[in-house]
This record gives C-alpha cells, sequence and structure tokens, in this order.
C-alpha cells in the first residue's frame, strides 16, 4: 500500500472517528424546547433530573409562538427531543406537519378528557396543564373607573390607553384570546369587538404573562393575560384583582410530544412519562391548578376557585387549520401597536 493511500485512509478513520464521537455525544443530550414558565421549569426539572441523574437534559425556553417557529425552521433537520408545554393547537399544526412521534405513556388513562390527543390510535401529544385567559385589574391606578366585568367592557372607550395584551402572533395566550372572541361571538361580531378594543390598547407585548406583570407595577390599568401571572402579583401583594369574564373564557391545553427524528426516543420517552406522574402533576398544580392528571389539585391563596368550570376549551384542530389566516388578518388590521422584539 503506498503511502498517500495510507494516509488517505488513516484520515478517513480519524474523520470518521469524530462524526461517531459527535453523533454519540448528541445522542446522549436531551434537548427539550419549552413554553412553560420559568418558575416552573426551576422547580420541575431539578426533580426529573435527580430521578434520572444519566441524562444530560438541556431546555430551550422561549415563548410558545417563538418555540413553534423555531420548530418548523428545524423540520427537515431537527434539533429538539421533546417539546415540554407547548399550546394543544400547536401541537396539533406539528402534528399535521409529521413531525411528532406517536407514544402512548405510562400514566395515560389516568388524564382527564380533552388533556391527550384523542385523535390518532397512539396519541402525538398529552397535555400537562390547562388555563383560561383572563383580565387582571389595578385597583390602586383605577381612580373612579369600575373594572371591566365582561370582554365587550374593554371596547368601553372609558379604557383608551389604559389596556395592555399580548401579540398572537409570538403568544399562545394572546391566540387562544383571538380564538376564544370570534368562536364566541361570531366571526364578524369578534373582529368589530376587536377594532373597538384595539382602540384602548397602548400596545401588544411579545408574552403572554407580561400584561398582568404591568398592570401590578402600574404601568397600565388592565392587563389580558391568565390567571397565574395575576395571582403571583396578588399574593406578593400587588393591589390586583384578577377577573374571569362570564361569556365565555377561552381555555388553552398545554401539553409535551415527542419530535420525530429524535435520536434520544427513550429519554424522551422517560420525560414524558414522568410529566404524566402523579408527583410531576402535584408541582404543576402550584402554578397551574388545572392540571392534566385526574385527581390532582392544589390551592394557591387568591386563585380565582371557578376557573375549570369555567373554561371553554378551543376547538385546537380548528385553530390550527385557521392559524395562519386568523394571524394575518390581525396583523393586518391591528400589527402596527405591536411592540418591538428583543
Amino acid at each position: 500500500m503506498n503511502t498517500a493511500i495510507r494516509r488517505g485512509l488513516s484520515a478517513t478513520v480519524v474523520a470518521l472517528a469524530a462524526y461517531l464521537s459527535a453523533a454519540g455525544a448528541q445522542a446522549g443530550t436531551l434537548t427539550v424546547y419549552s413554553g412553560a414558565d420559568e418558575a416552573l421549569v426551576t422547580e420541575l426539572i431539578p426533580v426529573f433530573r435527580a430521578k434520572h441523574p444519566d441524562i444530560d437534559l438541556q431546555m430551550i425556553r422561549d415563548s410558545g409562538g417563538a418555540i413553534v417557529a423555531r420548530l418548523l425552521a428545524e423540520k427537515d433537520s431537527p434539533r429538539a427531543d421533546a417539546i415540554f408545554t407547548l399550546p394543544a393547537n400547536a401541537l396539533v399544526l406539528l402534528g399535521q406537519q409529521g413531525m411528532l412521534e406517536p407514544y402512548r405513556p405510562a400514566d395515560f388513562d389516568e388524564l382527564k378528557p380533552g388533556m391527550r390527543d384523542e385523535v390518532n390510535p397512539v396519541p402525538t401529544w398529552v397535555a400537562q396543564d390547562a388555563w383560561t385567559n383572563a383580565i387582571c385589574f389595578n385597583t390602586a391606578e383605577a381612580g373612579d373607573l369600575p373594572p371591566p366585568q365582561s370582554w365587550k367592557d374593554l371596547a368601553d372607550p372609558k379604557y383608551r390607553g389604559k389596556i395592555v395584551m399580548p401579540d398572537p402572533g409570538s403568544s399562545g395566550t394572546a391566540l387562544t384570546m383571538v380564538a376564544n372572541w370570534l368562536q364566541v361571538m361570531g366571526e364578524e361580531e369578534g373582529w368589530k369587538f376587536m377594532t373597538a378594543l384595539d382602540q384602548n390598547v397602548t400596545q401588544y407585548v411579545h408574552s403572554g404573562s407580561a400584561p398582568c406583570r404591568m398592570a401590578a407595577r402600574g404601568e397600565t390599568l388592565i392587563g389580558l393575560s391568565y390567571p397565574y401571572p395575576g395571582v403571583k402579583e396578588i399574593n406578593q401583594g400587588a393591589p390586583l384583582q384578577v377577573i374571569l369574564p362570564p361569556e365565555g373564557n377561552g381555555a388553552e391545553v398545554e401539553g409535551n410530544a415527542i419530535v420525530k427524528g429524535s435520536k434520544n426516543v427513550a429519554d424522551a420517552q422517560k420525560l414524558i412519562d414522568f410529566m404524566m406522574s402523579e408527583e410531576a402533576q402535584q408541582i404543576t398544580a402550584k402554578y397551574l391548578p388545572v392540571v392534566a392528571r385526574k385527581g390532582v389539585h392544589a390551592d394557591i391563596p387568591n386563585y380565582p376557585a371557578e376557573e375549570e368550570a369555567r373554561m371553554r376549551l378551543i376547538d385546537y384542530t380548528w385553530l390550527a387549520d385557521h392559524k395562519q389566516a386568523l394571524l394575518d388578518e390581525w396583523k393586518n388590521r391591528f400589527g402596527s401597536k405591536s411592540a418591538p422584539k428583543n
């Protein structure tokens, strides 16, 4: 064998060894994309790591809209192994794109109706929790203004310049609101209501929880969000009132899934099994009392006791099918008030 051939083979072996080493390192890492609240992640993930010290879990957390955009951009070469708490409509959309790996977790039969993929023979996603939209109202900044008691009250000119709402293009919370208004009020009345509401909105921000935090700090009188961030601020002393309008509270189910093409399916399955466990569900209920597993609940001070009873689950498939058209229409009408993205 001549020297050139030996050198060529040696280089090939070295390159192959480096490739296999990199592939092995990638396979040993569980990459999770999540839209979950930071406080929940901070408490829940260390429990999983303690139970599975051999799994190198790396989490990338962002808003739901940003996570979905990232997953779609990586469709042909997925980098995530699993998804933790994305809105069910987003999971349905990803499933329609063939991007989710079917898996039936160990405690699947312990999940409540509506808290799991009930379309496919083997589910492509399972729920973690659910929440409903809410209004956060700063009682200290109100002066003589009464709190709104319904969604339609928000269109009253007396609230002009006093409302902050999330942008549905980047926030699953806001997307749920918009879909709920269109489904409850009808398409014509729903857009008419949002046009009047827009006159009172100062800006559309890129976080579902931010409007309640802004209301708590007195940066706005009214923040449209969901109960937990408002309740958290109340329990820290903020002068807030959390209101669940009676005419229909859009509820979003957040779920978990395994990404098709994952190089670490076995560990991703362990993560999904853990999230469905009673222990993980009890931890989740400390932040979002309505969880997927039957019989699990937590009493959080000042949390609206009627939330689960008032929930109106969004039609996930309808929203997945109409999401892009809905967002395009919303952006065309109201996008000029969207806050700059950081």
